[in-house]
């Protein structure tokens, strides 16, 4: 009578609850960034997958997502996995017996591991207890074969930090010891929300950056194909490099709970506190990606840090970053084959680069791409000289060569609009003062006329005569030099 009371309390919870996430229209794209779903109901302990159903434990009982047009727009009591058992907080189903595991707290607080079954013609339904060397066990996953379970405990004589991942091997028709999956996985953060997705461990960590308040996720190949010694019998766990899954699925995800993969969907859930209650987020995107990494130099091959590097598709940004002091840079991405990569710095040309990002083999869910660049500059402050950029003779147009000398000028104020130009003409054709003087005011006015064409309105320009004052331009040495000074301002 009390479970059926509180079933009935519950259902009215969220009922309410549903008639909340209604209003709120939800949507049904959410593959560029993460979105609300639905609001949770009170006190939720956890959230799991079980035939593709999404569910949620709340006061000890299970809620089952309620979806309209692909969106969860509530939770409500389940009518049969509820009869299971009383007080769980996690399940999921073995992917070769179809039995379900659940675990619930024993009366000392220990998370405790069971596994129910269908047993005779009847179908009874049998529950048993799955005792690991007496461990608290929490959010356990199978590989597809069914051999390997891994679970999330806090077990202090073999850990590496707080709660760390673990397996146990299915041999002679139970589960054999259990094992710490190893200080490549581990660290001294938690370790939780572990899934399976192929041959890869997918799995949320906070101990992996320098603020331990977010929690991002992470993939690792789980069984190694490597040959370590003598044990080419035995199964390597553990042994591989760990990536973080590419954006928009890892985000920093700050106070942010109850983790779970849908990797049949392509869809992340988590729990986030906000302050009308919890929220249930989603966001969907593809599992698999890649590691875009490298290196910035400039000319001399000295690291530039502070470049900002932005990938583009099309001319759509995807994803940004910045080198450090060492000029290293490292974004995710996923496999795709028409991104163009841009590198930008103050003072310095842009460059763009393509990028062809082929799909990952069965060898690897996250690859490694590695892309290093050099960055030119002009000389800031220091003079530097242009000669013949106008035609032959008294020419006062610029011809397509003087246009051409000056392109990486035009692009480097392009790329640096902030900077401004101090430039002198001289135009030391003939040996008539009076004419070189006058030659030189049209050439600039033409130099004026195709700068104001070309270059940003910000960038500031100023052109002087160096034929005007006393001495003048008498040499008629028949050449015309342009002198420039790059400097930041006006």
């Amino acid at each position: 009578m009390r479970k059926l009371h509180i079933v009935a309390m519950l259902a009215a919870i969220v009922a309410s609850v549903a008639v909340k996430a209604q209003n709120t229209a939800p949507q049904t794209d959410y593959v560029v960034r993460p979105q609300s779903m639905a609001v949770l109901p009170e006190h939720p302990s956890g959230l799991s997958l079980v035939d593709g159903k999404l569910y949620c434990f709340a006061d000890g009982l299970l809620v089952e997502a309620q979806r309209r047009d692909g969106d969860i727009v509530a939770f409500l009591p389940d009518t049969t996995m509820a009869k299971m058992e009383a007080g769980i907080d996690y399940v999921v189903r073995h992917p070769v017996s179809g039995d379900l595991y659940f675990t619930k707290p024993d009366k000392h607080g220990l998370s405790c591991l069971y596994v129910a079954r269908r047993e005779g013609k009847k179908g009874k339904l049998s529950v048993k207890r799955v005792k690991l060397d007496g461990m608290n066990v929490k959010h356990p996953t199978f590989t597809s074969d069914g051999r390997v379970m891994v679970f999330v405990s806090d077990e202090k004589r073999r850990n590496y930090g707080g709660y760390d991942l673990w397996y146990t091997l299915w041999e002679k028709d139970e589960w054999g010891r259990a094992v710490n999956i190893g200080g490549r996985v581990n660290t001294k953060g938690d370790e939780t929300s572990p899934h399976m997705y192929g041959d890869f461990l997918i799995f949320a960590s906070n101990g992996r950056q320098a603020d331990q308040s977010e929690q991002n996720i992470y993939v690792t190949r789980l069984v190694s194909k490597d040959i370590v010694g003598d044990t080419a019998s035995m199964l390597q766990i553990g042994r591989q490099t760990v990536q973080p899954l590419p954006a928009p699925l890892n985000i920093p995800r700050a106070n942010d709970r109850e983790l779970v993969v849908d990797t049949v969907a392509r869809c992340c859930y988590w729990v986030s506190d906000r302050q009308d209650g919890c929220c249930l987020y989603a966001c969907r995107d593809k599992l698999e990606g890649a590691m875009l990494w490298g290196r910035v130099f400039d000319k001399l091959e000295n690291p530039l840090g502070g470049v900002s590097v932005t990938v583009l598709k099309g001319d759509r940004k995807i994803c940004t970053s910045k080198t450090d002091a060492q000029g290293f840079y490292t974004l995710n991405i996923h496999p795709e084959r028409d991104y163009r990569i841009l590198f930008e710095r103050d003072g310095y040309f842009s460059t763009r680069t393509a990028l062809a990002s082929q799909p990952s083999g069965s060898e690897s869910l996250i690859y490694d791409i590695r892309n290093d660049v050099v960055l030119d500059s002009l000389p800031i402050g220091v003079v530097i000289e242009y000669r013949d950029l106008f035609g032959p003779g008294a020419d006062v147009k610029m011809s397509r060569y003087g246009k051409e000398q000056l392109e990486p000028l035009v692009r480097f104020l392009h790329d640096n609009p902030a900077y401004s130009i101090q430039m002198t003409l001289r135009s030391d054709v003939t040996t008539d003062p009076a004419f070189n003087r006058l030659l030189t005011a049209r050439r600039i006015k033409s130099l004026q006329d195709y700068l104001r064409q070309v270059l940003p309105y910000s960038v500031g320009v100023e052109i002087a005569n160096a034929c005007d004052g006393a001495d003048g331009c008498m040499s008629g040495e028949g050449q015309s030099v342009l002198s420039v000074i790059v400097e930041r301002g006006r």
